[in-house]
C-alpha cells in the first residue's frame, strides 16, 4: 500500500505555533529538539529574557563559555533580571563576563536588597547590614546597548542610586524603587554630590529619557532629580507618591510642571497626601497630555474632577481612575454628575477610552452616573482581579 509523504508545515504557520508557546519554557523545550528548523524560534523565545539569581549565575557564565554556546545563545538574550539577593559581590565580579558574552542586551532590572532585609525574611535572624560598595564604575562603560533600566534597590547613600543610574550612555527608560536604610539623614547631606555623576544623563542630553517611573517617589528621589538643569521632561512618566509634607508634594508639583508639554502620559498613584494634591499639584502645564491615570485610595472623584478641570490639554485621549470607595451618597451623586459634565464637554471630545477600577457590583451604578461617557462606548470597567471588562448597552 503506497503511503503519500507527509507534507511538512509551512514555515509561517511554524512561526505561529512557538510563537503562542512564547511565555511556557517547557513546551519551547521540546520543542526546540523536534528538528533543527525549529530551533532558532524556539531558542529565540527561551533566551531572549533571562533571570539570574546566586543559584543559577554561575552555571549560566559556563553554559555561555562553551563555544557551541557562545555564538547561538547569547546574542539572542535582550533582558536581564538579576536579582542579586544577598550576594551581591558574586554579581559585581561576573558583570565584564555577562557583558562580554550578552552583546544585545537591552534592558536590564537589577534588584539589590540589603542582607538583613533578607535574612530575616528567608530564615527568622538577623544579620548584619549590606557592606557599603562603590557601585558607580560597576557598569561605566559595560552593557552600552542598554537603553531600559528598572532598579530596586535598598541602600544605605543615594550615591549609589545615581552611580547606578547615570552608567548607561543610551537608557531612554529608567524606573526607580528606593529604600534607604538607617542612614537616610546623612545620604540627603550627600545630595549636593550626586549632580557632578547625573549631569551625563539628565544635562547632557536631557530628551533622551523618554520614560520616567518612580515606584516609590521617596521625596530624596524628587530632590535629586530637581537639581539638573534643565530638567528630565519624559514623555512617560509614572509616580507613586508615598510622603506627606507640604514641602515634598511642592517639590513633586515643581517636577511635574517642569516636564511641561513633552509629557504625553502620565500615572499617579498615592495611599496619602489626597489633601495636599489640591494645594500643589495640577495640570495646566501639560498641553499635549494623552492619557492620564490616577489611582487614589479615597475622594477619587473630587480629585479627577480638580485635576481635569486644571489641564489644559484639548488632546486627551485616554483616562483611567479608580472608585473603590463610595462617599456619601448626595455628595458622591454631585461630584460623579459634575464628572460626567466636565467629560462631556468640549475639551475631552478626543476621549476614546475610559476605564474605571469598582467592585463589579457598582459597574452598573456607575454606568448610569456616568452615563453621556457610557452611552459613547468608551466606558471599561477593572475589577480587583486586573480584568477589564465592558457593558453591553
Amino acid at each position: 500500500m503506497h503511503m503519500s509523504p507527509i507534507q511538512p508545515i509551512p514555515p509561517d504557520l511554524v512561526d505561529q505555533i512557538i510563537d503562542h508557546c512564547h511565555a511556557d519554557k517547557a513546551t519551547l523545550r521540546i520543542l526546540s529538539r523536534v528538528c533543527k528548523t525549529w530551533k532558532p524560534a524556539s531558542r529565540y523565545h527561551l533566551f531572549s529574557s533571562i533571570r539570574l539569581d546566586p543559584l543559577n549565575l554561575t552555571p549560566f557564565l559556563r553554559l555561555l563559555k562553551t563555544p557551541s554556546s557562545a555564538s547561538s545563545i547569547g546574542p539572542l538574550v535582550t533582558h536581564l533580571d538579576l536579582e542579586t539577593d544577598y550576594n551581591l559581590p558574586l554579581f559585581i565580579r561576573a558583570i565584564p563576563s555577562l557583558s562580554k558574552h550578552l552583546p544585545q542586551v537591552r534592558s536590564l532590572r537589577l534588584e539589590i536588597r540589603n542582607e538583613e532585609e533578607i535574612f530575616e525574611w528567608k530564615y527568622g535572624i538577623r544579620s548584619p547590614p549590606r557592606a557599603r560598595q562603590d557601585l558607580t564604575g560597576v557598569f561605566l562603560g559595560i552593557f552600552p546597548t542598554i537603553t531600559l533600566l528598572e532598579l530596586w534597590i535598598t541602600c544605605d547613600t543615594l550615591l549609589e542610586v545615581v552611580g547606578l543610574s547615570t552608567s548607561f550612555p543610551s537608557l531612554e527608560s529608567l524606573a526607580l524603587s528606593v529604600h534607604l536604610t538607617c542612614e537616610s539623614h546623612s545620604a540627603l547631606e550627600q545630595d549636593a554630590a550626586t549632580a557632578p555623576l547625573a549631569s551625563g544623563l539628565f544635562s547632557a542630553e536631557p530628551s533622551r529619557l523618554r520614560k520616567l517611573t518612580l515606584m516609590r517617589a521617596e521625596p530624596y528621589v524628587i530632590r535629586w532629580l530637581l537639581r539638573h538643569q534643565p530638567l528630565p521632561r519624559p514623555s512617560r512618566l509614572s509616580m507613586e507618591i508615598s510622603f506627606m509634607t507640604n514641602a515634598d508634594i511642592s517639590n513633586t508639583g515643581r517636577f511635574l510642571r517642569g516636564a511641561g508639554g513633552d509629557l504625553q502620559h502620565l500615572s499617579l498613584k498615592s495611599a496619602e497626601s489626597i489633601y495636599l494634591l489640591y494645594e500643589h499639584i495640577e495640570l495646566s502645564n501639560h498641553d499635549n497630555l494623552r492619557s492620564l491615570a490616577v489611582h487614589v485610595w479615597m475622594y477619587a472623584v473630587p480629585v479627577m474632577i480638580y485635576l481635569l478641570s486644571s489641564l489644559s490639554s484639548t488632546v486627551l485621549e485616554e483616562l483611567d481612575f479608580a472608585a473603590w470607595e463610595s462617599e456619601d451618597d448626595g455628595e458622591d451623586g454631585r461630584c460623579w454628575a459634575k464628572l460626567n459634565a466636565l467629560l462631556s464637554g468640549p475639551r475631552f471630545v478626543k476621549l476614546r477610552r475610559v476605564t474605571v477600577d469598582v467592585n463589579e457590583e457598582r459597574s452598573v451604578d456607575l454606568a448610569e452616573r456616568l452615563s453621556d461617557i457610557y452611552l459613547r462606548g468608551i466606558m471599561h470597567f477593572r475589577n480587583q482581579r486586573g480584568v477589564v471588562y465592558s457593558l453591553s448597552a
